[in-house]
């Protein structure tokens, strides 16, 4: 059975899922052809603000041999959902299988007209009760836990765009460096950001995100106003041995919560004592056998694929 996965690769964070997936198991490949901003930008002028017909004409090379493939997992945030139309008429007995990596409200649901082609799949339990979605787990990948530095260099680390965050992540900062931590934060500007403010900063590529992760103690994780469901975020830092500070109490109801690794803000209050006995605590390691079920290959499995 030949599996075929299709998503975005317009970021660091994407092209390191694209490596990492691409293998025996399935085919993992960009949606579209290699193109420069112009032509990008008239790829969706054609496909999403005009909707005009080819479409197809931007697809990778991948529609070549799209008829030798027996699944088709498609990743969202794709702005062309007619690809789903267009894999079905080339292959009728393909399999097409559509993943949501984010919630539904922050993505584009596939259109009613096309969802007798496909199965729609996602990691949030809340949309799959709410929208009759199949459920699969949020995964990263076993093989990639690296120890970067035997010498840890922050206490506490966060990463992201600032989406409406801020206030709250430079409370928790304060907070920690007031008990003498030392704290890492890297966010990054975005449509939420308040002008004149001098604590953004650049983006950093997936791999130094994942040096930074390793290089850490705690990993500080904000869910933006109705954000739910397991993040990447939270699973990098159990993949490898690190404590979590979060404001998603969704997290308490998983099979990998434990109070000495993962602790939950109570609606967005900090208490100052109560983290640093967090922080001071012995943590009691998550088993490999519970986080491996959220590996690449336990996801790919969940879709009873019939890889061999």
């Amino acid at each position: 059975m030949r599996t075929l996965i299709l998503k975005s690769d317009r970021d660091s964070f994407e092209k390191y899922y694209l490596k990492k997936m691409n293998g025996k198991d399935a085919a993992a490949l960009p949606y579209y052809r290699p193109l420069n901003e112009f032509f990008r930008y008239l790829s969706v002028l054609h496909m999403q603000k005009l909707k005009l017909p080819g479409s197809s004409f931007w697809y990778g090379p991948w529609k070549r041999q799209i008829h030798t493939f027996d699944n088709v997992i498609l990743f969202d945030r794709n702005y062309n959902w007619n690809i789903i139309k267009y894999i079905h008429k080339k292959n009728p007995g393909c399999r097409i299988i559509v993943w949501y990596w984010n919630p539904l409200a922050q993505s584009v649901r596939v259109p009613g007209r096309y969802r007798k082609y496909c199965e729609e799949w996602s990691f949030n339990i809340a949309d799959c009760k709410q929208y009759g979605l199949n459920y699969n787990v949020q995964f990263t990948f076993w093989d990639s836990i690296k120890t970067w530095n035997s010498k840890m260099e922050y206490d506490a680390y966060f990463v992201g765009r600032d989406k409406g965050r801020s206030a709250l992540l430079l409370q928790i900062k304060e907070l920690l460096e007031d008990i003498g931590k030392k704290v890492c934060y890297i966010i990054i500007k975005d449509g939420t950001s308040k002008k004149g403010k001098n604590f953004y900063s650049a983006p950093v590529s997936y791999e130094e995100n994942l040096k930074n992760v390793s290089n850490s103690r705690c990993i500080i994780e904000i869910a933006q106003k109705g954000q739910t469901g397991l993040t990447v975020r939270c699973l990098e830092a159990l993949f490898n041995g690190k404590k979590i500070i979060t404001n998603n109490r969704e997290l308490s109801s998983y099979d990998f919560y434990n109070p000495s690794v993962i602790y939950v803000l109570q609606e967005n209050k900090i208490s100052q004592k109560d983290i640093r006995e967090f922080l001071n605590k012995k943590a009691e390691p998550v088993t490999s056998q519970i986080l491996k079920k959220y590996d690449y290959k336990a996801w790919l499995y969940n879709f009873n694929l019939q890889i061999k």
